[in-house]
Parts: structure tokens; sequence; C-alpha cells
């Protein structure tokens, strides 16, 4: 691994027979330079500001000859690695990759409209693991890793406050990640239906990984995480937790999920730790979004109960207004005095 390194980074590793050799010529060059300049180890005479500062650049020059004498190329020169990693993905180095940003950037584009405070760590936190898997160079898309976004994505946003919006915000979530949502939702669909069948158990799931069946959605999601050797095959997160809901789906408890999930890493030749993983970041996070759920709903009562407290205090104002605005008109005023039926009337006195 060192070698591809040396080798990416702009250097040919020398052979071993002159490695030590060379490595102390390069040492020694270096070493002298840097004397040189401000000394190696020891006490250079003093001199002036000006003078230090225009010997540096030869201590330099020196510093990198050795190096590039030591490698054999030219300074600045980059020399591919000859390694057969690099060889079978040498037409990715320097591909063009999406950012996060620019994720996320497309997202608030699309979705533009402000996110409940107690989603926006579950949304921000999906598209950044999300969009990290799909750039990956081993990625492959599959009905697992479908099962296991939707499946999330369900689950996290179920009290989210209309459907409508929800629906709005899992489009927007799968376009600015470039995934199909509608195609998700079928593959997802198609692998709920395989592991809810009645008598589904554990014993059916590692035995469809264990066979490479691929006649399902499900079974060739398996099988090409089996086939393809561990540095072709990223185990995303939504993968991860597509195999931690088809157990949930197929009724494996809670006490033998952990286990069952070391098995079936094994029967796919996966290591059992991003699934595990996946499983304890999941409840984690659920137990952090119920409570803040809960805390959430506790304010929003509270509110409301403010809020009827308020109305009934305003509608008994507004019923003492009127009770006492019937009395002021019951009540004789001077200027008005109600006239008796019947009653004479005096004419006015002339002067």
């Amino acid at each position: 691994e060192m070698v591809a390194f040396v080798s990416v980074v702009g250097g040919r590793p020398a052979s071993s027979g002159k490695s030590a050799a060379s490595s102390g010529k390069a040492a020694a060059a270096t070493c002298g330079g840097a004397k040189a300049a401000r000394g190696c180890g020891a006490r250079a005479p003093s001199r002036s500001r000006g003078a230090s500062q225009e010997l540096a650049p030869t201590a330099l020059a020196a510093s990198a000859g050795g190096i590039v004498d030591d490698l054999g190329v030219a300074f600045g020169e980059i020399v591919p690695a000859e390694t057969e990693f690099a060889k079978k993905f040498a037409k990715r180095r320097g591909a063009d990759v999406r950012t996060v940003g620019e994720t996320v950037r497309a997202f608030f584009t699309t979705y533009a409209r402000p996110l409940p405070t107690v989603y926006s760590t579950v949304v921000n936190e999906t598209l950044t693991t999300t969009h990290l898997s799909v750039v990956h160079y081993a990625f492959h898309y599959d009905a697992l890793f479908a099962f296991g976004f939707v499946e999330a994505f369900d689950r996290f946003l179920q009290y989210f406050p209309s459907d409508t919006e929800r629906n709005r915000l899992y489009d927007a979530m799968t376009s600015s990640l470039q995934l199909d949502g509608a195609k998700m939702r079928k593959d997802a669909a198609a692998v709920r239906e395989w592991a809810t069948a009645e008598g589904r158990s554990a014993a059916d799931v590692l035995e469809l990984a264990a066979s490479g069946d691929s006649s399902t959605k499900l079974g060739a999601a398996l099988a090409t995480a089996k086939s393809l050797p561990r540095i072709e095959f990223h185990v995303s997160r939504m993968f991860a937790l597509g195999c931690v809901f088809v157990l949930e789906a197929a009724k494996v408890s809670p006490d033998e999920e952990r286990a069952t999930l070391e098995k079936l890493a094994t029967e796919l030749d996966l290591s059992a730790f991003p699934l595990t993983d996946a499983m304890d970041q999941y409840r984690a996070g659920m137990e952090r979004l119920k409570a803040a759920e809960q805390l959430f709903a506790e304010v929003a009562a509270r509110d409301k109960r403010k809020n009827a407290e308020r109305l009934a205090e305003r509608a008994k104002e507004a019923e003492e207004r009127a009770k006492q605005a019937e009395q002021e008109a019951a009540e004789p005023t001077r200027m008005g005095e109600p006239i008796e039926t019947g009653a004479p009337v005096q004419a006015p006195l002339s002067e």
C-alpha cells in the first residue's frame, strides 16, 4: 500500500537493494540543506535575517533534489501506480465527483420551504450519508438499498405534518441524490412483500443469501453482494438498514437480531460491523426522534392549553361587557326618561 501511495504522489519506489543507501542519501541531502539554512541538530553561525531568507530556497532545492535523485523522476512529475488496484480503477482517477454541498443545494432548491426543527437533523444526516454512498466508486444500486432508504424515511417521518408535504420531501431528497424515487418505492415494495409473506423466518433469509438465487428482487441484491469481491462492493448505510428491516419483517426477535445479522454477513462474505452499526445507529436515532417528538408534543399541548385559556378569558370579558351594556340600556337617563302611557302632556307656558 505504501508503494502504491508513493507511486501516486509522484515517484517510483527504489529497489530493495538500494533502498537503505538511497534513503540515507536523501536524508543526508535533506539534512545538509537544512544545516545550510538553520542547522540540522547543530547551532549555525549567526547571520542577519536577510541572509537566512536568501539561503532558505537553496536548502529547499537541495532537499528536493535529494528526494528526486532517490525516486528517479523529474520534480513535479506524476507517475501512475502499477498495483493491481491502481490498474483496476485507473479510469476513475481524476473523475468529476459530485460534492455534498451540491446535493444539499439541489435539495433546498427543490424543497424551498422550512423544515420542522425536529426533522431537520434526520433529513440532513440522511442526505449526507446517502450522498457519500452514491458517489462511492464501489456503489451498486439494488432493491435492498431501496428498501432501507424507503423504510427508514417512512419510519423517521411518519408523523410529518402532512402526507402531501412528506411526499414532496421524499421526491426532493431522491431527486437531489440523483435517484429514481418511484423505482425505489416499487423495489422496496417487492422486498417487503417477500419478507412479510406468511411463515417467513430468519432461516429463509439466510437460505436465500446462501443459495445465490436471483429470481426475486431481494435475492438479486443478496446475490450481487455475495458474488462481488469486498473491494468492489460498498456496504452503504441504506443497504445495511435494508438487511435489518428484512429481518424485522421476517419476525426475527430483537434478542436474536444481532446474531442473525452476523450470520447473514458471513453468508454474504461481508464484514458484520456495517450491518450491526447501522442497526445501532437506527435505534439510537429513533429514540432521539421519539424524545424530540414527545417534547414538541408537550410544548404544542401547553401552547394549545394557554391559547384555550386566553380564549376563555376573552369570552368571559366579552360576556361581562355585554351584560354591562344591557344594564346600562335598561336604566333611565336624565335626558331621555321613558314617557308613561296616558299621562297628560302639559303645554309649554307662554311668556
